[in-house]
C-alpha cells in the first residue's frame, strides 16, 4: 500500500466548505483544485467510488482495531478530520491475486496537533498506530520524499500481509 498524504484541509470532511474539493478522476488523471494538484495514472487501475470507498474504511477499521476500544475511539475521532481524496487498487478488488498494490490519497485536519509540521512527523505516527493494530504491517522502507509536479510529499510504503 503506498499511501501520500497532503496536509492543510482546513475543516472536516463532514462539514467541508464549498470551496473545498475531494477532486474528480477522468482519463486516468485525478484533479484536485483545492490543493492544486494532478496525478496520473495508469487507467487500468481500478478507482474507488466513494461508496466503495465507505465501505472498505468501514471494513479496515475493524480489522485494524479488533477488540481494542480505544483503538477504535482513536480511528474514530480522526474521522472527522480526514478526507479520503483518492484510491486506486491494480486490480479490481476481490480479484483472485496474491498481491493487489494500491494508491491512496488522503489529506487530513492537523491543526489541533501542533507538534506536526511535516508529512513525515505525520507519516511518523500514523505507522506507530498501524503498528499497534493486530493487522501483520511489515515496513520495508524508511518514510521518504517523493516530489509530484511541483509539490514535494512524504510517503509510507506499507505492506499489509
Amino acid at each position: 500500500m503506498l499511501t501520500l498524504f497532503a496536509f492543510g484541509c482546513s475543516a472536516p470532511q463532514q462539514n467541508l466548505p464549498d470551496e473545498f474539493d475531494l477532486g474528480t478522476t477522468e482519463n486516468g488523471l485525478y484533479t484536485n483544485s483545492y490543493f492544486n494538484l494532478e496525478i496520473p495514472f495508469d487507467t487500468t487501475w481500478s478507482v474507488q467510488d466513494k461508496q466503495d470507498l465507505n465501505k472498505l474504511m468501514e471494513v479496515g477499521r475493524e480489522l485494524a482495531t479488533g477488540d481494542d476500544q480505544e483503538l477504535k475511539a482513536i480511528l474514530k475521532a480522526s474521522q472527522v478530520n480526514t478526507a479520503y481524496l483518492l484510491t486506486i487498487f491494480k486490480y479490481e478488488l476481490g480479484t483472485a491475486v496474491a498481491f493487489n498494490p494500491s494508491l491512496m490519497v488522503i489529506a487530513e485536519n492537523v491543526n489541533s496537533f501542533p507538534g506536526i509540521k511535516t508529512g513525515k512527523d505525520y507519516l511518523f505516527h500514523s505507522k506507530n498506530l498501524l503498528k499497534q493494530s493486530p493487522m501483520d504491517y511489515t515496513f520495508d522502507k524508511e518514510i521518504f520524499e517523493r516530489t509530484i509536479g511541483e509539490s514535494k510529499f512524504h510517503v509510507m510504503e506499507a505492506k499489509l500481509n
